[in-house]
């Protein structure tokens, strides 16, 4: 027996096609979802795709764009394009505002991070530093370039 004649499939549509048909509040849903990914696609447009990658817009409403970072260092560098966003993003609707929210950022990952080591530098390096600092007038300028100079490699 073919699929075709399979008794399973006979009007079976698709999750799309069910959803472009449905009314009241699932309708609703729809629209916003679609209103969504068109915004999506305008970040895309929009942002540069090292940014865009840390973006999700999760939200427009009211006026009200929001967006998602993936991590307090992204949500800032997105509340600095927050303006150029409202100017850009028109075709999506008028836009009051833009919210970013952050992803928290949750204990495992704060615990996935790298431990960083201490600089340090070579005696050339730390030598060359003190000869400066010798040559700075102002005491606590010369006083912080010999701090730095003492960063020597053990």
């Amino acid at each position: 027996m073919s699929s075709d004649e399979d008794p399973r499939r006979r009007g079976a549509r698709s999750v799309r096609t069910l959803l472009e048909g449905s009314t009241g509040a699932l309708a609703e849903l729809v629209a916003g979802a679609r209103r969504l990914e068109d915004v999506d696609a305008a970040l895309a447009r929009v942002l540069d795709p090292a940014v865009r990658a840390h973006v999700r817009a999760i939200g427009l409403d009211a006026g009200i764009l929001t967006l998602l970072a993936d991590s307090p260092a992204w949500a800032t560098r997105l509340r600095f394009l927050a303006p150029m966003l409202r100017e850009e993003l028109t075709g999506v609707g008028p836009l009051e505002r833009v919210a970013i929210v952050a992803r928290p950022v949750s204990p495992e990952r704060v615990a996935e991070q790298p431990v960083r080591q201490a600089a340090s530098l070579s005696d050339e390096t730390a030598t060359l530093l003190e000869s400066i600092a010798d040559g700075i007038a102002d005491a606590a300028l010369s006083e912080s370039v010999r701090r730095v100079a003492r960063h020597r490699r053990q």
